[in-house]
């Protein structure tokens, strides 16, 4: 994994391509093959020793994401090949998974963002 000018904290599984610029909180998990730039992903409260029900994604981050300009809250579920970027959208959308704030997307507490979303 590229790690450049990150803050990582205590915990965390990083399988990542590359983090760029960005704050990973603790227990924080970002898989195989995923970019984040300039983003913070705050963690999580517990380790999942559990697999989910199915077509629920893992807490964390999953493979092949890109997340670039965007705070992750705790205990979020971002799926496999997610894609999420404030490019090309309107300050201060709101939508039940992501608000758009100052050029930043804003996932809550807890969200799942399915597999293959494009934010």
């Amino acid at each position: 994994c590229d790690l450049n000018r990150c803050l990582l904290s205590e915990g965390c599984i990083i399988s990542g391509h590359r983090i760029l610029h960005s704050i990973i909180g603790i227990r924080a998990i970002v898989g195989e093959g995923s970019v984040m730039e300039h983003s913070v992903l705050m963690g999580a409260d517990f380790y999942e020793h559990e697999n989910p029900k199915k077509g629920v994604p893992r807490i964390g981050v999953g493979r092949d994401c890109y997340i670039k300009n965007a705070i992750i809250d705790k205990n979020a579920r971002i799926g496999d090949g997610a894609y999420i970027t404030p490019d090309g959208k309107a300050d201060n959308t709101e939508t039940p998974l992501y608000t758009v704030k100052d050029g930043i997307v804003v996932i809550p507490k807890s969200a799942i963002i399915p597999a293959g979303t494009r934010i």
